[in-house]
């Protein structure tokens, strides 16, 4: 039910976004991804572990003690919500710097307040985590499609209106996709009738070792920012479309990681360490045609399809051809990492996300130079 739902939105965002690309052009284009990557990532910063601690904890403590559960929720809360302020005030104070740094042009700096908006609708996110920990799997697809279709779509209905309007309604439906998670958790006293308990060993066991992993997996969303700094907006709307594409061609191999993560996880408990790498084994061979060939079909197909559909972009074809190649090839890293989250190796999984994102970055950067 997730995995539809999450590959549904998913798709319904690539064409979302694409759309945008058409209609916003390369310049206009790179200063809105530009926005919503630099203020979708800063959220990691502050995030501690949440994204696994809630769901794993929460459902522990429902089948054991459900008291625990309110009191390790409002310490994320309030913890996450302390950060948010800081980091907020922060970028409120030195908006103009941002826009001088990461839009080389102060004129621009009205675009971060919209970009705030966006940002502390992420604070919401913790909200379907908890959902998550319930095992309300229904409601959880439901927010996770939500999450990923709602904001692109607000913000095609409002390309005519400029790009303040179309970040600030893709924050607040950002925050609408959460929300719809509050009535579920008031009906089951997720924030009330508690009891205090130490969290210190849940914190630095768990929680931390998570955060490290989880703010490496995040790196990927600073491509754009970061080459921001070093490169024009209609460079960067170059790369924010092709990076879309990069993202497309990773579907695949997120699938089968669906598959790959809990059958893992479950040969592991049932020590079938062997048949664990033959799934392994099997998987790699299964994805190998479509690294090959899908590779082969972009590198011939790839200028037909830009000149007909999104002449503007054509100069990035470069840039292009190499992202989408790589996440063709990058996808046997996104299996191999399910399969070492299966196994419950944190440092394997975060030394191989952590090159698969330093590859994204170095091939970004070579053909960024080449094309600029």
């Amino acid at each position: 039910m997730i995995f539809v739902a999450v590959f549904f939105g998913s798709i319904i965002a690539f064409l979302g976004n694409f759309y945008l690309s058409t209609k916003l052009g390369p310049e206009n284009f790179g200063i809105f991804k530009t926005v919503t990557y630099l203020f979708f990532f800063l959220p990691a910063l502050i995030n501690f572990g949440v994204q696994a601690t809630l769901p794993k904890y929460i459902a522990e403590f429902k089948a054991k003690n459900k008291k625990k559960i309110g009191h390790l929720v409002l310490w994320f809360l309030k913890t996450r919500l302390i950060g948010f302020l800081i980091l907020g005030i922060l970028i409120f104070l030195f908006r103009y710097q941002i826009a001088i740094y990461f839009f080389h042009d102060t004129a621009l700096s009205y675009l971060i307040l919209p970009g705030l908006i966006y940002f502390f609708s992420l604070f919401f996110a913790i909200l379907p985590l908890i959902v998550q920990g319930y095992q309300n799997f229904k409601l959880f697809a439901l927010v996770a499609f939500l999450a990923y279709a709602l904001p692109p779509m607000v913000a095609i209905t409002l390309i005519s209106s400029g790009l303040f309007y179309m970040i600030l309604g893709f924050g607040l439906a950002t925050a609408v996709s959460y929300l719809i998670a509050l009535r579920f958790l008031f009906k089951v006293k997720a924030f009330t009738g508690f009891v205090h308990f130490d969290l210190r060993k849940i914190i630095w066991s768990f929680s931390m070792p998570m955060y490290g992993l989880y703010l490496i997996m995040a790196l990927s969303s600073l491509t754009i920012p970061i080459f921001s700094l070093f490169f024009i907006q209609k460079i960067i709307g170059y790369l924010s479309y092709s990076l879309l594409f990069y993202t497309a061609s990773l579907l695949v191999s997120g699938v089968i990681s669906f598959v790959v993560l809990p059958k893992t996880s479950e040969l592991n408990a049932l020590k079938k360490y062997k048949a664990a790498k033959n799934l392994l084994g099997k998987t790699f061979s299964l994805y190998t045609p479509v690294a090959f060939f899908g590779s082969i079909l972009v590198l011939l197909l790839s200028k037909l399809f830009i000149s007909i559909v999104s002449p503007e972009y054509l100069p990035s074809l470069p840039l292009f051809n190499a992202l989408v190649v790589l996440g063709l090839f990058s996808g046997y890293g996104m299996i191999y990492s399910a399969y070492l989250q299966g196994q419950g190796n944190v440092k394997r999984t975060a030394v191989v996300i952590l090159a698969v994102n330093i590859l994204l970055f170095l091939i970004s950067y070579m053909f960024l130079n080449y094309i600029a």
